[in-house]
């Protein structure tokens, strides 16, 4: 059966029909190719696409063009779409790449009124308008530099170096703004920075057309000196308005007031007082302290009714020991409060128990002035515990380390006893290896002469 197809070629060597050739990139043409391109390869047309082809493939390793050159090819372009197309424009550092600068009236954009600006535009146009107030002032003072006359030309340049301060000021007051620039700070006479921005560009003005006028610097350096003190009685008021808050957040806490010692002056300090008042106020409003409180409370409502139950009963037998006695002191109350609930279980009171609650009485005035010296004592000798435990076994330690010098001071004394036992045995060890080394001598020296009387 095998011998019957041997002759009859492989079906899997045959190549399949629809399979092609791989064309290498370089050879794809494109469709617009001419018939001209494909029968002449070697025209200015087949050479661009082939260079085109090779670009495609090949990052370009040219140098990039001039970044002056590009900015004066594109200036045209972009003046033509800021007048189609107008909106605030930007500062930019390179005079060739940016468009058409506002006019001097300090226009808006023509899309929206200037009341309807929104505030980012708003500190936009504000900053572009100061940027070119400053670079105005900068050109006028470098030409004033440079002028022969000294006499008007001294009080012009102090005018716009005056100007120029300012100026640095409200950039600096824009800074600050927020991002967004939703709010823009207001001073006392209503003055917003758009207004003080137009009365330098006033000044401007001014400096420029009465040069040589005395009354012109004198106006300018007044309008300078206006804003300053506009901006000095800001910064006073702000400080006022905080002193102000200040004092009220003391009177709302207490810190102002005086407390029992008279002889502290300055009041509680307010940060370590208002921390301390909000962990106070954490604790006390968790629920477990609240249930904690109100049951007290009870409890001392309980006691207090039974101490007065029990004083309207001995009135009778005590008449010195009437309720209004008693209960009239808020320390008599603690008292008879803690005495009367220790021994609630009794009818009535003994005469040495109404003569101790008189005698205690009596010593209340006496107590009552120490009072606002226990707290602060009882947290001082609170602080003073650690020492006062470690001052109970000084004594033992002391009695340890005399007995340890007592020990160290015998152990010296034996060491030095062995120390000139070592010394003396060594003195005598030396006289003997040098009565040694002296007696090997002569013996060699006797050898010696033997030996060269032998040789003779």
């Amino acid at each position: 059966m095998s011998s019957k197809y041997a002759d009859l070629p492989d079906i899997d060597t045959a190549p399949d029909v629809y399979e092609t050739e791989d064309v290498p990139p370089e050879r794809i043409q494109y469709a617009e190719d001419s018939d001209d391109d494909i029968i002449n390869p070697t025209s200015a047309r087949a050479i661009q696409k082939a260079k085109d082809a090779q670009d495609r493939e090949y990052p370009d390793e040219s140098p990039l063009p001039d970044f002056n050159l590009a900015g004066a090819k594109f200036g045209a372009l972009a003046a033509k779409t800021y007048s189609l197309y107008p909106t605030p424009v930007q500062t930019c550092r390179n005079p060739t790449l940016a468009g058409p600068s506002l006019p001097s009236g300090l226009e808006h954009s023509a899309l929206l009124p200037i009341d309807d600006e929104p505030p980012r535009a708003r500190l936009r146009r504000l900053r572009f308008e100061m940027s070119e107030l400053e670079e105005q002032l900068t050109a006028e003072s470098s030409i004033l530099t440079n002028g022969d006359d000294r006499s008007s030309e001294d009080k012009k340049e102090n005018n716009v170096k005056d100007m120029l301060r300012e100026l640095k000021g409200l950039v600096g007051g824009l800074n600050k703004l927020d991002a967004d620039g939703a709010r823009l700070a207001v001073d006392q006479n209503g003055k917003s920075w758009e207004d003080r921005i137009r009365v330098l560009g006033q000044n401007l003005e001014n400096a420029r057309g009465l040069s040589d006028s005395t009354p012109a610097s004198q106006e300018a350096k007044k309008s300078s000196e206006t804003v300053r003190s506009i901006s000095e009685e800001e910064k006073s008021r702000k400080v006022g308005e905080i002193d102000r808050r200040l004092a009220e957040l003391e009177s709302a806490i207490g810190v102002g007031r005086t407390g029992l010692d008279d002889t502290q002056t300055l009041p509680a300090p307010l940060l370590p007082t208002v921390q301390k008042l909000d962990h106070l106020l954490t604790l006390l409003t968790q629920p477990r302290h609240l249930d904690a409180i109100s049951r007290r409370i009870k409890l001392l409502l309980t006691d207090l009714d039974r101490a007065q139950a029990t004083s309207s009963s001995t009135n009778n037998s005590n008449p010195s020991l009437t309720d209004t006695t008693l209960l009239s002191d808020p320390h008599n109350r603690r008292s008879a409060t803690h005495l009367y609930s220790s021994d609630h279980t009794s009818s009535s009171l003994t005469v040495a128990q109404i003569q101790k609650i008189d005698s205690l009485s009596s010593m209340l005035p006496k107590i009552q002035p120490i009072l606002p010296i226990l707290p602060p004592l009882l947290a001082r000798l609170h602080s003073l515990s650690d020492i006062h435990s470690a001052s109970s076994s000084f004594g033992s330690t002391l009695t340890r380390l005399e007995s340890e010098a007592v020990r160290l001071k015998e152990s010296s004394v034996d060491l030095k006893a062995i120390v000139d036992q070592m010394e003396g045995s060594l003195k005598e060890n030396e006289t003997r290896v040098e009565g040694n080394f002296r007696a090997i001598g002569e013996r060699v020296g006797n050898v010696l002469r033997r030996v060269e009387a032998l040789e003779r």
